[in-house]
């Protein structure tokens, strides 16, 4: 059996070649699919954890345009939502959780006119804890005002 020029056709180590080319590639492509699936979830959850936090503060906010003698003195503190639809902070409980989410919010005093409330938030995240928190201070603003 002669082979002649016009004969082209695949041999069994162009296949094997290209074979190995396609399974590199896909391989390549298939973790990369993972790594960025991974990366999202985790942007996700983090998304989520910075929502809270900021509820937490803007919910600390409220209760200090509320009165601020309603602001703790110091300690940790967990956030309720009372029958009249405005925030409180818990007497019995420190942490409060939504969806998985812990949401604890630390309050320290400066002064007479001024706290601290840091609202932290902690999550899984693919087997470890991940936290986030968000600070802000609080003056008597209407002490001050009217002052």
């Amino acid at each position: 059996m002669k082979f002649s020029a016009r004969n082209k056709g695949i041999t069994v180590v162009e296949m094997v070649i290209s074979i190995g080319i396609f399974a590199i590639i896909s391989t390549v492509a298939f973790q990369s699919y993972l790594i960025i699936n991974r990366l999202t979830e985790s942007s996700i959850k983090k998304n989520r954890a910075v929502q809270l936090a900021e509820e937490g503060i803007e919910a600390v906010r409220s209760i200090r345009d509320y009165g601020f003698a309603s602001v703790p003195a110091s300690g940790s503190k967990g956030l309720i939502m009372s029958a009249t639809s405005t925030r409180q902070v818990s007497s019995t409980s420190t942490t409060d959780v939504n969806d998985g989410y812990i949401r604890t919010t630390t309050f320290a005093t400066i002064d007479a006119n001024t706290k601290t409330a840091t609202s932290q938030v902690s999550w899984l995240d693919r087997g470890a804890t991940s936290t986030f928190s968000l600070a802000t201070t609080l003056t008597n603003w209407k002490k001050r005002v009217l002052q």
